[in-house]
């Protein structure tokens, strides 16, 4: 499933486009989890946040916190450390979770207190 150049070319910019939506950054995340495309997706709400879910059958393939780049306020690490915490606990576990950067309150210290609250998890990191 190989996304046309301009497709893919919305993701080149930093920061992103102000057009890219909740549904690009999914479909983005699922291209980078290597989800299948027949995957079912869900929303649901886990430590308090609203994500995405990509099921295969019985696997949890990918949780993605998405919203619209327009709509996107950066969370409080405390937030995603209760997120992590709760993700940690579902059954099945998720293999990837996706967050765009822009989703951190402290930026990449945040993003770096996440990714290694996530590490004794085994789920796999994904941002953009």
């Amino acid at each position: 499933a190989e996304w046309a150049a301009a497709d893919a070319a919305i993701f080149a910019e930093e920061p992103l486009n102000s057009n890219v939506t909740a549904k690009d950054l999914l479909f983005y995340a699922l291209m980078q989890s290597e989800a299948p495309l027949t995957a079912k997706l869900r929303q649901e709400t886990i430590g308090g946040l609203e994500v995405w879910c990509a099921y295969e059958g019985a696997l949890l393939r990918l949780v993605a916190y998405v919203q619209d780049v327009a709509n996107t306020f950066p969370v409080e690490q405390a937030k995603w450390l209760v997120f992590v915490e709760a993700l940690a606990k579902r059954t099945p576990l998720p293999e990837h979770l996706f967050i765009p950067q822009a989703c951190f309150s402290e930026g990449s210290a945040c993003q770096i207190n996440v990714r290694n609250a996530l590490e004794p998890t085994g789920i796999k990191f994904l941002t953009l």
